[in-house]
C-alpha cells in the first residue's frame, strides 16, 4: 500500500530537485485566476498546441491534475524543443508522459474531432500566420462545451512594443486568402520595429535578427500578429467561443473560454 502511494506521489512532483525548487519559487507569481482555470481543467483530457510550457506548472499549475495531455509541435526539430519524436516521448510533469504529435498548429493532422475536453496554448498563436484557421481547427477537436486556454504575449512587455496592434479585418483577410506558414507579409515590420534590447535569450544583432526572420519557416520566431484584448475578444467570439475569464499581465494576455454547444 505504501509503495502505491509513493508511486502516485512521485508522478505529481517535478523531474528534479531543481525543478521542484523552481516550482516553489513560482508560487508568489501564480496568476490571480489560476484556481478558477485549474478547477475547470482538473481531470480533463487536454491537447496542448506548442508545448509543454513552463507556464502550466508554475503560473497556471494544472499539469499535475490532468487525466492526460497530448502535445503538438510543428516539426521534429525545433529551436524551442530540440529534437522530438512522435509518440509517448514527451515528459511534461514528473514522470507523466504526453503523446507528441508532429503537425502544423492550423492543421492538427491525424487528430480526431471532438476528442479533447480542452485545448491549451501558451505563446504559440502569435507565431501562426493564419490565426482564424488555427482557432477553428482547435475548436473542432474540442468536445461540445469544452474549454480553451490561450496565453498570448502582451506587446508592452516584449520586443513588439513598437508595433501597431493587428486589426480583426486583417485576420479575416488572412483567413479568406488561406494564408499559410510560408507567408512573409509581416517580415519587414517585424525587422524594423523589433526591439533588440528585449530579445529573449542571448543578445542578437540586427544582422542575425534579419537572417532568422528570413528563415522563419524553419525557426518560427516571427510574431506575425500583435494581439490586444479587443482583438482577442473579437477573434474568439467570431470563432464561437464564450469568454469566461481574462487577465492582463506585464508579459502575458490570458484568456479562458468555452466552446459553445454544437
Amino acid at each position: 500500500m505504501l509503495k502505491k502511494y509513493r508511486r502516485k506521489l512521485k508522478s505529481y512532483v517535478p523531474r528534479s530537485i531543481k525543478d521542484y525548487i523552481f516550482s516553489i519559487r513560482q508560487i508568489p507569481k501564480r496568476f490571480e485566476n489560476h484556481k478558477f482555470i485549474c478547477q475547470h481543467l482538473r481531470n480533463k483530457r487536454i491537447l496542448e498546441v506548442g508545448g509543454p510550457s513552463t507556464m502550466f506548472y508554475t503560473k497556471i499549475p494544472f499539469y499535475q491534475n490532468l487525466q492526460s495531455l497530448d502535445v503538438v509541435n510543428f516539426s521534429s526539430n525545433t529551436i524551442w524543443e530540440g529534437y522530438i519524436k512522435e509518440g509517448y516521448t514527451c515528459n511534461y510533469y514528473g514522470n507523466k508522459k504526453a503523446y507528441q504529435h508532429i503537425s502544423e498548429a492550423s492543421l492538427l493532422e491525424n487528430i480526431s474531432d471532438d476528442s479533447y475536453d480542452a485545448v491549451v496554448s501558451s505563446h504559440c498563436l502569435e507565431h501562426v500566420a493564419n490565426p482564424i484557421k488555427a482557432l477553428l481547427r482547435w475548436k473542432n477537436v474540442i468536445k461540445s462545451k469544452g474549454y480553451m486556454l490561450i496565453v498570448l504575449p502582451n506587446k508592452m512587455g516584449n520586443f513588439d512594443h513598437n508595433r501597431e496592434d493587428t486589426t480583426f479585418e486583417h485576420l479575416i483577410s488572412d483567413f479568406e486568402n488561406n494564408v499559410d506558414e510560408n507567408d512573409t507579409t509581416h517580415f519587414d515590420e517585424f525587422i524594423e520595429f523589433f526591439d533588440l534590447n528585449k530579445a529573449p535569450g542571448k543578445k542578437i544583432d540586427l544582422h542575425e535578427h534579419i537572417e532568422r526572420t528570413k528563415n522563419n519557416y524553419i525557426v518560427r520566431e516571427v510574431h506575425h500578429h500583435v494581439f490586444s484584448k479587443k482583438l482577442i475578444f473579437k477573434l474568439l467570439q467570431h470563432c464561437d467561443f464564450e469568454i469566461m475569464d481574462y487577465l492582463e499581465k506585464k508579459e502575458d494576455l490570458i484568456t479562458f473560454c468555452k466552446k459553445k454547444a454544437d
